[in-house]
Order: structure tokens, then C-alpha cells, then sequence
């Protein structure tokens, strides 16, 4: 994924989907995962690694890996986070999400 797994996060989501960006077919994969740890912990985590690639917005992260690969780490209760037919248990705090671009 070209992120740190983040320790005890558990799998939700593993997902394709295919669009279009400037004329181009793209197709976009992402991975979610969820933690019980708070946005804070999750933060600090991928801040400590990767702290010149790291951005807060507005209430969570996000790290850039070159053009095309994201880590976005959020509240679990954001109801912009993409989503699946798994969910975030209640005990869990915090949502990380990768995504790649495969043009």
C-alpha cells in the first residue's frame, strides 16, 4: 500500500472503482481500515513516519505518496468516508483509508 499498517486497524473495505480524470479512464483503489484508538493516536502515528507528506483537514489527515496514493485518517463517525457493506464497530475511534491511482 506504501503506508505503515497501523497496528491492530482491521480491514473493512477492499474496492475498485473506475472513472475518468482529464479525458482519462482511471481506476482507483482503495483499502479502509478501522481502529479503536482515538483520531489523535492514529495521527501522531502516520505524522511521526511521514511528517513532510502529512496535511491536517479539516478534522483529519492526510499523507501524499507521490501523485496518485493517499492515506486519509478520519473520525469513524465522518460521513464522507467511502463506504462498504462492513462498517466501523462502535468501539472503533478512528477510519484509515488508502487509495491508488492506476491510470
Amino acid at each position: 500500500m506504501g503506508f505503515a499498517a497501523y497496528p491492530g486497524a482491521r480491514e473493512l473495505c477492499n474496492q475498485h472503482v473506475l472513472g475518468a480524470s482529464q479525458g482519462k479512464r482511471v481506476e482507483i483503489q482503495w483499502r479502509s481500515f478501522a481502529s479503536g484508538d482515538t483520531l489523535a493516536d492514529v495521527t501522531a502515528f502516520y505524522i511521526k513516519r511521514d511528517a513532510k507528506n502529512a496535511q491536517r483537514k479539516s478534522g483529519s489527515l492526510e499523507v501524499h505518496h507521490g501523485e496518485g496514493r493517499i492515506l486519509t485518517a478520519s473520525p469513524a463517525s465522518n460521513a464522507e468516508l467511502p463506504s462498504c457493506s462492513s462498517k466501523p464497530k462502535t468501539t472503533e475511534k478512528s477510519v484509515i483509508v488508502v487509495s491508488t491511482k492506476i491510470e
